[in-house]
C-alpha cells in the first residue's frame, strides 16, 4: 500500500541505522586483537541484538525466530566454546 510509505519512512530509516550500528559493532569485535576485549565487545552487541529481538517479539512474534534466538545461541556458544586463558 503506497499510502503507508510516508508514515513509516522514519521507522524504516531508524531500523536501518540501528542495524548498521549493530553490524558495525559485531564486525569491530572481530578486528580486536585482545581476546578478552573481543569477547566483551561481541557479547555487548549480541546482547543488544537479543534485547531488541525480545522487544520486537512483543510486536511481531517472528522476530523471536529471526533475531532473538540466533543472538541467544551465539551468546551461549561464546561461553561454551571459549578458550581457556
Amino acid at each position: 500500500e503506497p499510502a503507508l510509505f510516508p508514515p513509516t519512512a522514519g521507522m524504516a530509516a531508524n531500523q536501518g541505522l540501528y542495524n548498521l550500528f549493530l553490524a558495525g559493532g559485531l564486525i569491530w569485535s572481530l578486528l580486536i586483537s585482545a581476546q578478552d576485549w573481543q569477547r566483551n565487545v561481541a557479547l555487548y552487541f549480541l546482547s543488544c541484538v537479543l534485547a531488541a529481538g525480545l522487544y520486537g517479539a512483543l510486536i511481531l512474534p517472528t522476530t523471536l525466530y529471526v533475531q532473538a534466538i540466533p543472538a541467544a545461541l551465539a551468546i551461549v556458544s561464546m561461553f561454551a566454546f571459549r578458550k581457556a586463558a
